[in-house]
């Protein structure tokens, strides 16, 4: 299972993200990517999200790491 990778385009912005992370929180919307029935990538393989990027890496930081990320003023 480590060695699957789903592709994300966010307006244009590519993201590459395993199936671990996406399954890490099975009710998230995310892990809806990962199973069997979804079909609706691109012909280029992508999943499009039409979804600002910049709280997607928020999103994505988090599940990976288990915390939300400081912004720059050192505040959650």
């Amino acid at each position: 299972m480590n060695g699957i990778y789903y592709n994300f385009n966010l307006n244009g912005r590519y993201y590459n993200i395993s199936k671990t992370c996406l399954l890490k929180y099975p009710n998230c919307l995310l892990s809806v990517f990962v199973k069997d029935e979804w079909n609706k990538k691109s012909d280029k393989g992508l999943c499009n999200i039409d979804r600002d990027p910049k709280y997607f890496d928020i999103i994505l930081s988090f599940i990976q790491n288990g915390i939300l990320p400081r912004n720059r003023n050192g505040n959650s």
